[in-house]
Parts: structure tokens; C-alpha cells; sequence
């Protein structure tokens, strides 16, 4: 019997509860100090064997854990190749893009693969779960209870901020494990999104699945939210798109045939598109109420709200500031000379031929992230200190950080 199969929990539950009863009646021997008739004895034992089958069939079957990796042949006419193909003829942007955060935010997880993007063994904090592992998975299991016992897949998350743990049910639903884990902090907190679900659930049922996995995938196959190693993680065709078409022309000498698009050509309204495809857009995030907290939560919207982006004439785009190969710097020199590019008098670049804009007052050559992209909050945790820039640029009055994270905080708190 296969030892992550249904059958095998359900025989494993009954086997937990037979002995125990069959200790009950043993102890019960001892204490009356008198044996206990073989005919009473069986008596016993049938009728503890009755009422544990009506309990188990009462048990919600575990659903089990492993799931059968789509071959990519499935796929349509096998067009895309994973980041290995670009290896080659693009080595620098590929090593920039390997150590990235993008590319590792989607990870199998098994305890016979020892990564950082496995979760921890043993009891979270502040609740009654327990990661353990059980037929060659991870499992969470409630107050000890291993019939009651889900498996996780999938780790979302390059461990950055948070990873979250997750299981896909089929080609449109996954299960989302309610804590996750912040490995920099070596803590488990609630799931974002989870915030207002009662406590007692495992894990949530997510319909928007495809979507989810799809911005931390390159592809998918359309009956399965499973995807192959290759693909895992945010990848060059993620945003180039696929490139079989491309590399067997390459390989072939033919080189005016399947030229791919250059993103560098593409105007700024365009490229954030792109971006905010997984990092938000204003006109889906613009529909969420409560959206104006959030603009430092999804970039590409903040950065459509700001002025500094409107009146650009379609070139701020989210590549002004960032290396698409690589993670966001923490270097607040190079983001001051992107503003200095339309806010200083001597101005004389691409985007100020467009607009230039008026030089600060305060402070004309620096500083200028503190007081126009403040940092807020991504979760209104005290444990968790990850904050985002701001992406909505802006003069913003002494005291609006507090304002605007305090609102962000109760909207989280309050929201459906």
C-alpha cells in the first residue's frame, strides 16, 4: 500500500485507535484484578471496532500529497525553453538573474532536497500546528492529529520576506497554508489574505490558483497548476516570452528570423503593464476599495497616481529605476539621480527633454527618497519589519506616513 495514499492514513488511524482500546481493556483487567472472560473481551473489541469505523468515516479524507508532474510535452508546441537556453548567447544577464529573487519564488519542497525554501520542522508558534514529515512529504497537522494531516507542495516566495506553502487541488484551485514563514526572522505568521479567516482552518482555498502560481512560474500547462523544475521561479520568458522560435533560428545560422520583441523599445505605460501584471496595474488594483493605502503594496500603481510618472510623456517607467536582471538595490544614490534627471537646474537627459520638473527647495541634490517615497509597512505586524517604498511620488506633508499606514493597518484588518 502506498504510504501517501488515502487507504494508508485511514487503516493507520484505526490501527492508533485499536490500541488503545485494546490498552483500555488490559489496564481494565488489572484493575478489577480478575480475568477478564474471552467472550467479554471479544465484546469489547466489537463494539470499540464499530464505533472507531463510524468515527473515521465521519474524518474528512487527507488529500494526498504528492502530485504527478506534467511532462512539457503537454504544452502548446513546446515553445517555451526555461532560462538554460538563453545561457549561452546572454551569460551576464543570465548570472544576474539566476541569484535574483524573481527566479527563485517557486520551489518544490521535499525533505530529500535539504534547501532553504523547506519549511522548518516542529510546532509554530501561537498556534496548534505542527510541521512534520510523513510518506516523503511535509505535512501540517492540527493538535498532533496525523489523520487530519496536509500536505504542502510548493514553496511561493524566494525567502526575501515570507514563503508561503501551498498545495494545488487541480488546473484552477490551490490550498494556501494560513502561516507562513519569514526565514530571516526565523518566524511563522499568518498568510496575507488570511488576516480575517477564523483560526481554526489549515489552509485556504484559493480559486484565483492559476494566476497566483502563473506570477511565480514562467508557464503552465493548461490542466495542471504543476510545472517542471525549469520553469520555477520568474524566468527570461516570463517577460520576453517564449523563446523556442528564437533559439532554433539562432541555432540554425538564421539570424533575421525569430527576432524577439526589445522591451527597451517599449514605452513606460507599456513596460509597467508588464510589471504590474503580478505587481498590480491601477486599473485592477484602482477597482480594490481601499486602494489609495496600498500604493506601496502594488508599484506600478502607486507610480501611475504620481505626477512626477503622468507628466513624463510616457518614460518613467519602473525600468528608469530598476535593473530587471537583478534584485532592487538598497543604494539610495542611484534612485536620487534617476530625480535628479528632471529635478535639477542643469537637467539635460532624455526624460528631462520631455519635463523638467522644478528642483526641490529643500534639499536639491539628495534625500530625496525619505521625504517622496517614504517606506511603509508591507504587513501591519510588530514582528515583521519589511517595509516598501512609496511608489506613489509625491510632496508628502509631515505626519501623512503615520496617517496613510495607520489606514493601510486597519484596512488589512478589516477587509472581507
Amino acid at each position: 500500500m502506498r504510504t501517501d495514499s488515502p487507504t494508508f492514513y485511514f487503516f493507520r488511524f484505526l490501527s492508533k485507535k485499536f490500541m488503545r482500546v485494546l490498552n483500555f481493556c488490559v489496564g481494565l483487567q488489572k484493575r478489577i484484578r480478575r480475568p477478564v472472560s474471552p467472550r467479554s473481551l471479544a465484546a469489547l473489541l466489537a463494539l470499540a471496532t464499530v464505533a472507531l469505523l463510524a468515527a473515521a468515516c465521519r474524518q474528512s479524507p487527507p488529500i494526498a500529497p504528492t502530485v504527478a508532474i506534467a511532462p512539457v510535452a503537454a504544452m502548446a508546441e513546446n515553445a517555451f525553453l526555461g532560462d538554460a537556453a538563453c545561457a549561452s548567447c546572454h551569460q551576464a544577464a543570465f548570472r544576474s538573474h539566476a541569484a535574483s529573487a524573481h527566479a527563485n519564488t517557486l520551489h518544490t519542497v521535499n525533505p530529500a532536497l535539504k534547501t532553504r525554501w523547506n519549511p522548518p520542522l516542529g510546532r509554530i508558534a501561537r498556534t496548534n500546528l505542527t510541521v512534520e514529515t510523513l510518506g516523503g512529504n511535509f505535512v501540517v497537522t492540527p493538535d498532533n492529529q496525523l489523520e487530519r494531516a496536509q500536505a504542502v507542495q510548493f514553496a511561493l516566495g524566494s525567502g526575501k520576506s515570507g514563503i508561503t506553502y501551498t498545495l494545488p487541488l487541480d488546473d484552477a484551485r490551490i490550498l494556501e497554508m494560513r502561516q507562513s514563514y519569514y526565514p530571516r526572522l526565523k518566524i511563522w505568521h499568518v498568510t496575507p489574505g488570511q488576516e480575517n479567516i477564523p483560526a481554526g482552518p489549515l489552509s485556504a482555498v484559493r480559486r484565483d490558483g492559476r494566476q497566483c502560481i502563473q506570477c511565480h512560474a514562467v508557464t503552465l500547462p493548461s490542466f495542471s497548476l504543476v510545472t517542471e523544475p525549469r520553469f520555477q521561479g520568474v524566468g527570461c520568458e516570463s517577460c520576453h516570452g517564449a523563446g523556442g522560435a528564437h533559439v532554433a533560428a539562432m541555432r540554425a545560422g538564421n539570424l533575421n528570423a525569430g527576432r524577439m520583441e526589445k522591451l527597451g523599445g517599449w514605452g513606460a505605460a507599456r513596460l509597467n503593464t508588464l510589471c504590474g501584471a503580478c505587481h498590480g496595474t491601477a486599473e485592477k488594483i484602482g477597482r480594490m476599495a481601499g486602494a489609495e493605502h496600498l500604493t506601496h503594496r502594488f508599484q506600478p500603481f502607486g507610480l501611475a497616481l504620481s505626477k512626477c510618472f503622468q507628466a513624463s510623456g510616457d518614460r518613467l517607467s519602473c525600468l528608469t529605476c530598476h535593473d530587471p536582471h537583478a534584485d532592487a538595490s538598497h543604494n539610495a544614490r542611484g534612485y536620487e539621480n534617476a530625480c535628479l534627471k528632471c529635478h535639477a537646474p542643469t537637467a539635460a537627459t532624455t526624460l528631462a527633454a520631455v519635463s523638467t520638473g522644478k528642483a526641490c527647495p529643500v534639499s536639491p541634490k539628495s534625500g530625496c527618497l525619505p521625504c517622496h517615497m517614504p517606506r511603509r509597512k508591507i504587513i501591519p505586524a510588530k514582528e515583521i519589519p519589511d517595509r516598501f517604498a512609496d511608489h506613489r511620488i509625491a510632496i508628502y506633508p509631515p505626519g501623512a506616513g503615520e496617517v496613510k499606514e495607520a489606514s493601510a493597518r486597519q484596512w488589512m484588518q478589516t477587509r472581507p
